[in-house]
């Protein structure tokens, strides 16, 4: 077991003593709220209360190792719902069974917990790109291609050398020239025979002067995950390379807990984030729409019945709201009513879970709904050529990073990118090649700019920069880098190469302090690089006093 799966048990045991020690006072709340049902005047209010708390410690004591203690509640909650009735002898009676059950228990050592579900864990990859060739004109510029995209890449000429490199820290991937008897070094044959020597290889990609049947069928029989024809256009190579190095580990996903029952909530939070995935637990229902607000979460995970408000009228909340209609609501309930089923998914749901639910059930039920309202919002929230935010999203993200910044008082920067006669590049290799020279953009930008940057495609060959907690010239600085950088690539369509620029304008918070005149401030120093020649960037310059 490792060190963080011990730290687990070690939290859930503890979630678990708690509970064992507060369950007399649970049912000393269901007695007192009997009481004051059977007291004049008895009002429906003080009947609805009586029922949740038994709901509730019917759906968590199975959840903590004690089943016998759901079985008395769910018997007590089935009496409360036919009563009057049954009469108050049966209440008493069911109530009676409750407290009998939980005295024993307070007499016991507690339980072990609940088994855990197995972490999900991600391991960055590198961005480490070995080329293994015998020094041919097209490796060495197919290396320096995939420089500007942000790659390391190191060459290697031999055997012996890639040998002993794959020996140390391996690469992200490796580029392998697959042509037969090159010197001494003989490309498929030899990534064969390291396999055989038992050499973990990363993945492969073959590149081969010849495109027939049998070298193909011996690039995938040597475990090649690509195969290309030379001279190989660089942003097709940056693709295929992207697919398997993803730029970034996945975001975890995002769960809002919200229930009343405070323990069962951090048990929740416990196995979530245990999974990988990062949870903010609400016991106040009515503070809910703040932290959706607040946390942006993928999916709520929300108990039926609390007070004040309960989960079906939290959900009718959330969803009149056009933002949150991407995001998934599971209802959290003890209650086998189909028909309530169906009336909470009619209300907005995506899901109903059933109290108890093991650990191992719980991460994959909210682990599913959180990678379909990803896709959702992926399809809502991207353009479909660059993969980039689209232009709404980018702008929502922008008023969103912007209200952060005059928060926390952090600088912020905004960046207009314009890519220079880009009209040309469709009028003369065509509208094919002006969308590669878009995607190759896209491409640049996602590689080199940090994790919490923004990019988007405005419209057209424009984009949008947004870089958190940068000041004015480091943004410069990181803009006029990447205009250097895709200055050099070599984009080739139908046997043509050519290369292509752009302009970008610069401006930054707090100097403009709200969003028109942030955005208005880029816009003017783009049009200032574009009529001072192009290819290069610009800051606005300082507002005027007054």
């Amino acid at each position: 077991m490792t060190e963080r799966q011990q730290e687990f048990e070690q939290q859930l045991a503890e979630l678990q003593r708690g509970y064992r020690v507060r369950l007399p006072q649970r049912v000393a709340a269901i007695a007192l709220a009997w009481n004051r049902l059977r007291e004049p005047p008895g009002t429906g209010e003080a009947a609805l209360d009586l029922q949740r708390l038994a709901h509730n410690l019917a759906g968590s004591g199975t959840a903590f190792g004690f089943p016998a203690v759901s079985k008395a509640a769910r018997d007590l909650e089935t009496v409360i719902e036919a009563w009057p009735g049954v009469g108050e002898g049966a209440v008493e009676e069911a109530l009676a069974v409750l407290h009998g059950t939980v005295t024993e228990l307070a007499s016991q050592d507690a339980g072990s917990a609940a088994a855990a579900a197995g972490a999900v864990k991600t391991t960055p990859l590198l961005d480490l790109v070995l080329v293994a060739d015998s020094g041919s004109e097209p490796c060495r510029e197919l290396a320096a291609q995939l420089g500007h995209y942000g790659y390391r890449i190191e060459q290697l000429r031999d055997s012996v050398a890639l040998e002993q490199r794959l020996a140390q820290k391996p690469p992200a991937a490796l580029i392998v020239d697959a042509s037969h008897g090159r010197g001494k070094f003989s490309g498929i044959e030899q990534m064969v025979h390291l396999q055989e020597s038992g050499v973990a290889l990363p993945p492969v990609f073959y590149l081969s002067d010849r495109d027939d049947a049998r070298t193909r069928l011996a690039g995938v029989r040597a475990g090649g995950a690509g195969f290309f024809i030379k001279p190989v256009d660089a942003i097709d190579m940056a693709a295929a390379l992207e697919r398997l190095i993803p730029h970034e580990s996945p975001e975890p996903g995002r769960v809002l807990i919200v229930d009343d029952d405070t323990v069962l909530a951090a048990r929740h939070a416990l196995v979530l984030e245990q999974a990988g995935m990062r949870t903010r637990v609400v016991n106040d229902p009515l503070r809910a729409p703040e932290e959706l607000a607040d946390f942006h979460p993928d999916l709520v995970l929300m108990e039926l019945y609390m007070p004040e408000c309960d989960g079906l009228e939290l959900a009718a909340i959330i969803r009149q709201q056009e933002a949150y209609m991407g995001t998934s609501i599971v209802f959290l309930s003890s209650d086998t009513d189909t028909s309530l089923h169906l009336h909470a998914l009619r209300a907005g749901g995506d899901d109903y879970l059933v109290k108890p639910l093991p650990p191992e059930r719980l991460v994959a039920s909210v682990a599913a709904r959180v990678q379909r309202a990803r896709t959702l919002n992926t399809f809502m929230a991207r353009d479909s050529l660059t993969g980039l935010y689209n232009h709404s999203r980018i702008e929502e993200q922008f008023l969103r990073e912007l209200a952060r910044a005059h928060r926390l008082g952090t600088p912020f920067a905004y960046a207009f990118i314009d890519l220079d006669h880009f009209k040309q590049v469709n009028d003369v290799y065509g509208h094919a090649a002006g969308d590669r020279v878009l995607m190759s953009l896209a491409r640049l930008l996602v590689h080199r700019l940090r994790r919490t940057d923004l990019v988007g495609r405005y419209g057209g060959e424009e984009f949008i920069v947004v870089l958190p907690d940068t000041d004015w010239e480091q943004a410069m600085s990181i803009i006029d880098e990447l205009r250097e950088s895709f200055a050099g690539i070599r984009h080739q369509i139908a046997g043509s190469e050519f290369r292509v620029t752009f302009s970008g304008g610069v401006a930054g918070f707090p100097t403009f302090s709200d969003a028109v005149t942030l955005a208005r401030a880029a816009d003017q120093a783009l049009y200032t690089a574009k009529r001072t020649g192009r290819n290069r960037v610009v800051r606005a310059p300082l507002p005027r006093p007054g």
